[in-house]
């Protein structure tokens, strides 16, 4: 497989229903979690193997914020300005003036899929749960996620088996994604076209009251 054919194959795994699934709910299951409470295993982070798979996919985030950027629309000057958050196989880049974010796959031959709205999607108002921390954001995400799982497709909590979160700070907002456990298995690069093309959810939370602003999934096909 050619490095141009990888790169695709990344960002289409991590990537898959950008521009059609963004906003697939415009509100929140009634059931609200406290932020306070214990974090359970889904809530660890794992930046030793987001940092393993940057490294062996020879990420490059200074090219990936100026790819966001032209992707954008944005001046090279504004660079300075744009977030890095990190997918395990692709960055997000975040522009927190226009609400818009886009994807860019992590390899040599980097490209990037056409920006996305990351503008409030969830108009109920949920409960404030005073100010969050970083952890708490993740609780709050995975409650919502359990609770529209059971709503949507009668499951239960086992619909979160298999996530596990990657956090990013826009500032006033978490930025809050959940990714497959399947890439603590990619060892080499060739390893990538065994994984699941599924969207695992993403959610914005608000650090200051904890309510939900944004959320996205799109179930497997």
């Amino acid at each position: 497989m050619s490095i141009k054919a990888i790169a695709l194959l990344l960002l289409l795994i991590s990537a898959s229903c950008i521009g059609s699934c963004a906003g697939s709910t415009s509100k929140a299951p009634s059931s609200v979690l406290s932020p306070k409470a214990t974090t359970g295993e889904n809530a660890v982070e794992k930046p030793e193997l987001l940092a393993r798979l940057s490294l062996l996919l020879s990420a490059n985030p200074k090219q990936a914020l100026e790819i966001g950027a032209a992707e954008l629309g944005l001046s090279p000057d504004k660079t300075p300005s744009l977030l890095l958050c990190d997918r395990g196989l692709s960055w997000r880049v975040i522009s927190l003036d226009t609400h818009e974010e886009v994807s860019v796959s992590k390899g040599k031959d980097q490209v990037a899929f056409p920006r996305i709205s990351i503008r409030r999607n969830v108009f109920e108002a949920n409960p404030g749960a005073g100010s969050v921390s970083r952890r708490e954001a993740v609780e709050i995400a995975k409650h919502h996620f359990i609770e529209y799982g059971r709503n949507k497709f009668n499951s239960d909590e086992s619909i979160m088996v298999g996530y596990f979160p990657s956090i990013c700070d826009l500032g006033s907002q978490w930025r809050v994604y959940f990714l497959s456990e399947e890439l603590e298995g990619i060892t080499q690069i060739s390893d990538i076209v065994n994984l699941s093309n599924n969207h695992p959810p993403d959610y914005i939370i608000d650090k200051n009251n904890g309510q939900i602003i944004y959320f996205n999934f799109a179930a497997s096909n």
